[in-house]
Order: structure tokens, then sequence, then C-alpha cells
């Protein structure tokens, strides 16, 4: 769902600044579709992490199999290796792939690792990644709601990780799509730093959603 497309160079050309909606400060109130946890609810995100890291040193070149971050899937097919994984300025060396969805509309799949930031839970960590990307003018530009579908723990590799699925819908006079069906997984590794998923395909779109899903089986296998 990243503005970019395979050939632009998304850090040189940031897409127009946020509106000042109140939408844009998803965290200020309860995002639609958020469940309380048991621990309280949902845990602050740590703004300050979403710059910063180095999305393309150490980047392995994506082939059939996509890996980062200590995690690998299968690329789906029909995707690229795509220069996107530079919108992921809160990752480090991000493997991604893409395809074209419009002129200015990407599907994307990458794997990278986050930082050790000091988070205290992969809740923590999976809610950062998601507020960084819905905030983000390399990501979206018109961002207007964030709606969960998904926000519990999983198992990754025998460790508890985090996974939030998600609907980021946009007002983009640019693009036909509504948005983006977003999933993150995180899983901790044993340096304290977490392995990171993320795919955006658009929402509504069957074909890419089920090859989402089966994606993020194969992680969770």
């Amino acid at each position: 769902g990243t503005e970019a497309t395979e050939s632009s160079e998304p850090t040189e050309e940031p897409t127009e600044e946020p509106t000042d909606e109140p939408t844009d400060e998803p965290t200020d109130e309860p995002t639609e579709g958020d469940e309380p946890t048991e621990g309280g609810g949902t845990p602050e995100p740590i703004l300050d992490a979403c710059q910063g890291a180095d999305p393309t040193q150490g980047a392995k070149r994506p082939g059939q199999a996509l890996r980062g971050g200590g995690l690998r899937v299968t690329s789906p097919p029909g995707y690229e290796p795509s220069n996107a994984n530079q919108v992921f300025t809160f990752a480090d060396g991000v493997a991604a792939v893409g395809q074209q969805v419009e002129e200015s509309w990407l599907s994307l799949y990458a794997l990278g690792a986050l930082p050790d930031v000091g988070y205290e839970s992969p809740q923590q960590a999976a809610e950062t990644v998601v507020e960084c990307m819905a905030r983000s003018e390399l990501f979206y530009s018109g961002f207007q709601s964030r709606t969960d579908l998904t926000n519990e723990a999983v198992t990754v590799d025998g460790a508890e990780g985090w996974q939030i699925t998600t609907e980021i819908r946009v007002q983009d006079p640019r693009v036909t799509v509504e948005g983006d069906h977003a999933t993150v997984v995180v899983a901790p590794r044993e340096d304290a730093t977490f392995g990171l998923f993320v795919s955006v395909v658009p929402i509504a779109d069957d074909t890419r959603i089920y090859e989402q899903e089966v994606t993020v089986a194969e992680l969770l296998e």
C-alpha cells in the first residue's frame, strides 16, 4: 500500500503533509475495532522509533524465499524485489517484494528486524509498527482511519509474538483503492530485538488477501 512505485525513490519524494483531521492522531483515542487486552488495553506505541533505523543496510535480496530478521516466508507469485524497503524507517535490514496494483499503489511483503528501543512486549512492538506506518508520509497520503481485525498473541518459532491485522483507509484522489488490508507480525529474538513481518494488500482484494493469509500461516507454522 505504499505510495511508491517500483522505480521511485520514496525517501527523496515524501508525499504531502498529513492533514489536521482528528483521525491523524489515532493513538489519542481507541481506534475502531481495538479490543482491550488482559493487561488493561492497547499499549502506547513508541513513536520515537518510527525513524532512525536502517532498512537497506544488510538487507538480503529476495528470491523465491523472502528472508529478514531471522524470519523466512515464500514470496507470493508475481511479486518482484522492491526498493520500497526504504520506507520502513523503523526497521533494519528489510527485504521487500512488491507488486504494482495501480500507478501510485503497491502491494508489499517485507521482513526485517526492529531495533532494541525498549519495547516492553511484542504487543507494544507490533502496535508501534502499525502506528508508524499509518502516520508515515512514505506509506500513506490522506490517512483517514484504522480498523483492527486481529490483535492477538501468536507463536512464531516457538516464541510468543504478536499479530495485528488492520484496515488502513485513505482518501487520496490519485488512487481508486480504499486503502490497505495490512498484517504485522513481530517475533522476539535472543538479542532483545524483534523479527518483523509486514504485508499490505488492497482492502477488498480477495485474491491478494487470501495470499496474505497463506503467507502468514506459513510464518506461524
